[in-house]
């Protein structure tokens, strides 16, 4: 039987293997697909602030808040992605 450090370990490697063949996914996109999404990222940002602007209940400040911050991770990701880009050539 699996300890619970094994357990923590296996999920650990996982992980780690997951992340490797995202980013190398990532690296092998073309440089468009990182602009269209940091675009997109932008818009769902944008929204984010406009449903927060207006929101008249508790689960319309949930939505933008959940906007807000999936904005904000799809623009940094794509932003870091291209300037990884421009620090290699």
């Amino acid at each position: 039987m699996l300890s619970f450090q094994d357990k923590l370990n296996g999920l650990e490697a996982w992980a780690d293997r997951q992340n490797a063949k995202d980013l190398e996914t990532a690296q092998a996109r073309p440089t468009m697909w990182h602009v269209g999404k940091g675009a997109l990222g932008l818009v769902i940002l944008v929204k984010g602030v406009s449903l927060g602007m207006r929101a008249d209940g508790f689960g319309e400040y949930g939505l933008a808040a959940l906007l807000l911050a999936g904005g904000i991770a799809v623009v940094i990701e794509s932003a870091q992605m291209l300037r990884q880009r421009l620090a290699a050539r």
